[in-house]
């Protein structure tokens, strides 16, 4: 039996899709200070985009 490695599959907020290549670009606000969701963005959408994932970030 062959291991599988774990996929994300999440919405990615640029083109507005599913993808299964995506990283996290902002994290979700505090619920207490305002609304929000974390933003995510695809491989194609970070390199059209310029987008730094947050774990790159320093």
């Amino acid at each position: 039996m062959t291991a599988r490695l774990a996929r994300t599959i999440a919405w990615c907020a640029w083109h507005r899709g599913l993808a299964d290549d995506v990283a996290l670009i902002q994290p979700a606000p505090e619920p207490t200070t305002e609304p929000g969701c974390a933003l995510y963005a695809c491989r194609r959408c970070r390199e059209t985009y310029r987008l730094t994932p947050w774990e790159d970030r320093s």
